[in-house]
């Protein structure tokens, strides 16, 4: 008799655990993984740095059963419907400390998203670089008036080494410093969010709103912005290509993006259900 995974949810991160980020890829063998477990009624999502308006380019290529983890945390997007069933909205505050945070070094671009859009305040060719990496389709837009709108995310895109020192600044004026929480998610890339946002609060939100118990409630990842959702889940994995730390935060270890890291992880859970 085949088993019964309705009261399971697995979460995957996009880039560098389902998506090879060398390549591009995506490999097959996650796609079957993917589409078995769902067959077996269990519920697929995806829970990733992207934002709602850049995410459906994978979703032509990733089957999700559920709505997904978009902008780090601070959104839910149900793309049944294409529409953010929640988000976390910036302060002022919060909005006014990222165009500071801008000016930090000469290399770094802003850009941030809310439900519908992705507005560049300042242009660099590290934004240029973001654009293309998310074919988007950005609206430029002054800070005076950009600070009028919604923004659940703030994008802070610069060469490593100044990123990397941002970072480390951020660190010195503390979390929560302006009503915001930074993230690294990846080298080039830290991000700001509202205060209490993370892929795990949107986890257990999730999780709530599907009505699955949170020891059925598993997430796989590969970066420091993935370690709260890995540590908060029921059953936590990271692929083998993740930092020790992150690593040390899961129950399952799995092989690289490029080897189906996310299929290893579906198989072991498809195991212990």
């Amino acid at each position: 008799m085949q088993k019964d995974l309705s009261n399971w949810l697995i979460v995957s991160d996009i880039d560098g655990t389902l998506l090879d980020s060398k390549t591009g890829e995506i490999a097959p063998r996650n796609i079957e993984a993917i589409n078995r477990f769902i067959s077996l009624g269990g519920k697929f999502s995806l829970a990733t740095g992207r934002a709602s308006v850049v995410i459906k380019g994978i979703l032509d290529r990733v089957p999700v059963s559920c709505p997904l983890v978009v902008c780090n945390g601070s959104m839910i997007y149900d793309p049944t419907v294409d529409r953010v069933v929640y988000y976390c909205e910036m302060s002022d505050e919060a909005k006014r400390f990222a165009i500071e945070m801008a000016d930090f070094r000469t290399s770094i671009g802003l850009a941030v998203y809310n439900e519908n859009d992705m507005l560049v305040i300042k242009r660099t060719p590290n934004i240029g670089w973001l654009v293309d990496y998310e074919s988007a389709a950005p609206v430029e837009m002054e800070p005076d008036e950009a600070v009028k709108h919604i923004w659940c995310k703030a994008v802070l895109v610069g060469d490593v080494e100044d990123i990397s020192a941002l970072g480390a600044h951020y660190e010195r004026l503390g979390s929560g410093h302006c009503g915001t929480r930074g993230v690294a998610s990846m080298e080039l890339i830290f991000e700001l969010l509202p205060s209490g946002a993370s892929k795990a609060s949107a986890l257990k939100r999730l999780g709530e709103m599907l009505g699955v118990p949170h020891e059925h409630v598993c997430a796989i990842g590969d970066y420091y912005n993935d370690a709260e959702m890995i540590a908060y889940a029921g059953v936590g994995g990271a692929v083998a290509t993740a930092p020790d730390e992150i690593k040390a935060t899961a129950d399952i270890i799995t092989g690289t993006a490029a080897d189906g890291g996310v299929a290893d992880f579906i198989d072991r859970i498809i195991e212990l259900a």
